[in-house]
């Protein structure tokens, strides 16, 4: 096409441009639905992420972060001891409703142009409050709640990363290629996407020691768009008068949209027909019935 006006090339090169969105974000070492739409469905995103949306988050009491999730540097501890199973059930059951709530500073809004994530990331002060916003849960239920877990079993990246402190220990006097990088051995032996490992920053591995014997507890929430999961656990621990931390996120549904044992991991596919496969005719009313309304 090298002859040709750019007032020709550039027409073509609009028309055959394809549109991608999603539909809502996941936290670095969070997994499970992600929507993302093609072409027309783009004009639907929005809709994709203002929709009911519905996680298991597993977390911890006894430690709390300034990231609210393991991606943070400790700034609180408390005994979890006074707490029991009645007093979380009892807990859970205020942050059902219409409740207020106070995004973590590790967010993707943005604050004069920037994302907050990226404040935190790089080191800088952010001194502008961040405002209290509304947002609706439809329900908590308490899945687990144990206080003598092993945290390995409740939360896949703890088990990565207890599965990189071997492979670092075995290989305590090897030269470099004498055997498989950590990073790779951890992708290989672990059921985790290959982002999500490639994610788990230096801060994950500083605060496992710390977890170790603290009670833990599992909730399945089904909340509207909007709503922070790492916000309602650090809520959570407050109300009980002891920090808690989320330790493991999976998002099971985004309106009709359903995470299932027979859903195949499209982060580590290669097969180009199976992700053929899992492309569907998106139809507005499997979403519009789900939006929330305040």
């Amino acid at each position: 096409m090298s002859g040709l006006p750019s007032r020709l090339v550039q027409p073509a090169k609009k028309k055959h441009r394809l549109k991608i969105g999603h539909g809502g974000t996941l936290d670095p070492l969070a997994s499970g639905v992600l929507l993302v739409g093609f072409g027309d469905a783009c004009k639907l995103s929005h809709d994709f992420q203002e929709c009911y949306k519905t996680y298991v988050a597993t977390a911890v009491f006894g430690v709390g972060t300034d990231s609210y999730d393991m991606d943070g540097k400790i700034i609180s501890k408390g005994n979890p001891q006074s707490i029991s199973d009645t007093h979380l059930r009892n807990a859970l059951q205020k942050f059902t409703g219409v409740i207020m709530q106070r995004p973590p500073l590790h967010s993707a809004i943005q604050v004069n142009g920037v994302r907050l994530y990226d404040y935190a990331r790089s080191g800088q002060t952010f001194s502008e409050p961040i405002m209290e916003r509304t947002t609706r849960i439809r329900r908590i239920d308490l899945d687990l709640f144990d206080t003598a877990p092993d945290l390995t079993t409740l939360s896949p990246v703890l088990k990565a990363v207890d599965q990189m402190v071997q492979y670092r220990k075995q290989r305590e006097g090897e030269t470099p290629d004498e055997s498989v990088s950590l990073l790779e051995a951890a992708v290989r032996d672990s059921d985790l996407p290959s982002p999500i490992i490639c994610g788990i920053s230096q801060s994950v591995e500083n605060i496992v020691p710390h977890l170790q014997g603290l009670p833990a507890f599992r909730i399945t929430v089904e909340a509207a768009g909007g709503t922070y999961i790492r916000s309602l656990v650090r809520d959570i621990g407050e109300y009980l008068g002891c920090p808690a931390t989320l330790i493991d996120l999976v998002r099971t549904r985004q309106g009709d949209y359903a995470l299932d044992e027979t859903t195949p991991n499209l982060l580590q596919c290669r097969d180009p027909r199976v992700i053929d496969r899992q492309l569907v005719p998106f139809k507005k009313e499997s979403i519009s019935g789900q939006l929330a309304e305040f």
